[in-house]
């Protein structure tokens, strides 16, 4: 076993052979070395396997989990938590690409900043085929405030899912597994960027330190419908109805409810969270519609 490292990269994947190996060439390469990646591989049936296998065997700091069969997204995503050793912890996607400073840079920032809980940067998007496209230069703004005030703020900037790039940043590992993790539901990340938020100060590096790729075969685009990404998220979800609103609010009020605030700042967070749901309320009763018309239940993993 390596020396402790200082941050832990767990890169989850389901046949992505063709980008695989440029994004844990990225890692390899980063200027900090004191680091660990953790591979779990979904079930894949194409190559992917043989990608990550050699790559632990050129380098000490890879190692690889394997599932017998496709678990969901949301499973891939979180058995990575549990075994990571660093104090600070960032998911790696298999078709996009780390700068070369990222981890050290972020992982820097985090120190600086004790009361924050996760730190991100700019983000260059690009293609299928790596030609560069448009540069997201974006400060959440949550940081240096009280907890329902970085709430407020999160709702303001980060509630849908487009462009929603800070959960790819480093987070804090104790912060993340005090969490609820990703959630078996269409834009989980959302509500765990919430409970991120309401436990501390979001960081922002500003330079470009993350290439996010867009292409045909991501899940996001592959999965065309609330059904389909429920289904990707955690199999069990197949045949149930297909909420996208509801079970953000149940896990928006339910990162509230497990917090460590106090009284009043529980209050004032139930508080930002009633405005948000006021400015949706028109999608969660369509939603409401759509259930009582097909007589069906909303997602099983989720409720």
């Amino acid at each position: 076993m390596n020396a402790e490292p200082r941050v832990s990269v767990g890169l989850p994947v389901f046949n992505g052979e063709r980008y695989l190996a440029e994004s844990l060439e990225s890692l390899r390469t980063q200027t900090l070395e004191q680091i660990e990646v953790i591979i779990s591989d979904n079930g894949s049936t194409d190559d992917s396997v043989a990608i990550a296998e050699d790559y632990c065997r050129r380098d000490t700091r890879f190692r690889l989990i394997r599932q017998p069969t496709n678990k969901g997204g949301a499973f891939n995503h979180n058995i990575l938590i549990d075994h990571a050793r660093a104090p600070f912890f960032k998911w790696a996607s298999h078709d996009d690409v780390c700068g070369g400073a990222m981890l050290e840079k972020l992982a820097d920032a985090l120190e600086a900043n004790p009361k924050a809980a996760l730190a991100y940067s700019d983000v260059q998007y690009m293609d299928a085929d790596g030609g560069m496209e448009k540069c997201l230069r974006r400060s959440l703004q949550i940081e240096h405030l009280l907890p329902h005030r970085r709430l407020r703020q999160y709702f303001r900037y980060y509630s849908y899912p487009k462009e929603a790039n800070a959960v790819i940043g480093v987070i804090r590992t104790d912060a993340l597994r005090r969490s609820s993790r990703i959630g078996s539901y269409p834009s989980s990340d959302l509500v765990l960027m919430a409970e991120l938020a309401i436990a501390g100060d979001f960081v922002h590096v500003p330079e470009v330190l993350f290439y996010r790729r867009r292409h045909s075969h991501q899940s996001t685009v592959e999965n065309k419908s609330a059904r389909d990404v429920a289904i990707w998220f955690d199999p069990r979800n197949k045949g149930w109805h297909n909420a996208y609103w509801w079970p953000l609010v149940k896990g928006y009020r339910r990162a509230i409810e497990r917090s460590a605030l106090g009284g009043q700042e529980k209050l004032l967070c139930r508080g930002e969270l009633l405005k948000w749901v006021w400015r949706r309320r028109r999608s969660l009763c369509y939603e409401c519609y759509l259930g009582i018309r097909d007589r069906s239940p909303f997602f099983h993993a989720a409720y």
